[in-house]
């Protein structure tokens, strides 16, 4: 059903910017019309004059330039005085960009993740767009202009108003607390303790299985590998299917890597999962899993009646490196078979460093 909607549907191709725009705690009327300003299709002056709407395309604000979203918001000055502004807060201490594409470039590289410093400068870039094209309206429309501190302001307020209502934690460092102070925000402040994990071979008469799942937009992943005590591979295999579910690709996983254990005739096995929810569906014997996983959990307890001895563990995604591997290889359809002649040489080189017991920080 989903694949004949995307095929009768006009869907546009993904755009590189729509991180920039939608994001955790992005503030939806601000991320829309960043959304319509970003595809290049606000009511400017220069498309209505395209459509014959108006004969002038002259910027109403400086009688200048040719309106256009670029004029608006990379190169009209009392603009382009705010949004400096703002990223000197912000703690870019920079020469203005050639063009507006350029500065979105700029923005999409120098505001990447999903930390809560990053989530404060989409939320400006994002609080920039939709303020100025307010304060276009409101001068055209209503004849009622700003100043450029008070257009700044309200993009401050926006924002300290978004995050007031979802309180979070950031680390505790100087450069967050003086970017905190600078802002005016007040969060809780946290330490963080690493701690050291490896991979922990089965006991001597068993095997471990190790499995994953990957998702996709476009293609689906799971894997499973057979490891003794020494880390040496008794068997592995990776696959693919349509698009289910994350967690129904995960039980992928264990079912082949089930599969595997009973085709070489093995015992005892010791399922290693970094999936929390995986692993308390299974381990904790749960008779009312969602009902999307129901078939596939049926086929995988079934196949657990095969074994004297079943162990389950969770691990940290850092020491299922191997298997995250495998699920990442995304084939179309089908299972795989991977003889250790044909491992890659990334492949081997993370089997080495878990069977040395290579230390992992989190």
């Amino acid at each position: 059903m989903k694949d004949n909607y995307k095929a009768i549907a006009n869907h546009r191709d993904h755009v590189f910017w729509h991180p920039l725009v939608l994001f955790k705690l992005h503030i939806p009327r601000n991320s829309f019309i960043s959304w319509v300003a970003l595809h290049g299709i606000l009511k400017t002056r220069d498309k209505l004059v395209r459509w014959g709407v108006i004969n002038i395309n002259k910027c109403v604000l400086c009688e200048d330039g040719i309106e256009s979203e670029a004029h608006i918001f990379h190169d009209f000055p009392f603009f382009a005085l705010i949004w400096n502004g703002l990223l000197l807060k912000l703690g870019f201490c920079r020469g203005n960009t050639p063009t507006w594409e350029v500065e979105i470039q700029w923005c999409i590289t120098f505001f990447a993740g999903n930390d809560l410093i990053s989530t404060i400068k989409k939320l400006v870039f994002n609080g920039f767009i939709y303020q100025i094209w307010s304060e276009r309206n409101n001068r055209i429309f209503n004849a009622k202009n700003k100043s450029a501190h008070k257009v700044s302001l309200l993009i401050i307020q926006d924002i300290q108003l978004k995050l007031s209502a979802h309180p979070r934690t950031i680390c505790d460092t100087i450069e967050n607390k003086t970017f905190m102070m600078k802002w005016n925000f007040n969060y809780t402040f946290t330490q963080i303790f690493w701690k050291q994990c490896w991979w922990i071979g089965p006991e001597e008469d068993e095997i471990m299985i190790s499995t994953n799942g990957s998702l996709k937009e476009t293609s689906v992943g799971y894997g499973a590998l057979l490891r003794n005590k020494e880390g040496q591979v008794t068997d592995c295999a990776y696959g693919g299917s349509y698009h289910i579910s994350v967690a129904s690709h995960e039980l992928q996983g264990v079912e082949l890597g089930l599969n595997l254990a009973i085709e070489n005739h093995i015992p005892k096995i010791h399922i290693n999962l970094d999936s929390m929810a995986i692993f308390l569906l299974l381990s904790k014997a749960d008779l009312h899993p969602p009902w999307s996983l129901i078939h596939i959990w049926r086929r995988v307890c079934a196949l657990l009646q095969n074994f004297e001895r079943v162990k389950f563990s969770h691990c940290y995604r850092e020491i299922n490196r191997a298997t995250d591997f495998l699920a990442s290889i995304h084939p179309e359809h089908g299972i795989v078979r991977l003889l250790q002649s044909q491992f890659s040489l990334e492949f081997q080189k993370i089997l080495y460093e878990d069977s040395t017991r290579k230390v992992y920080w989190r």
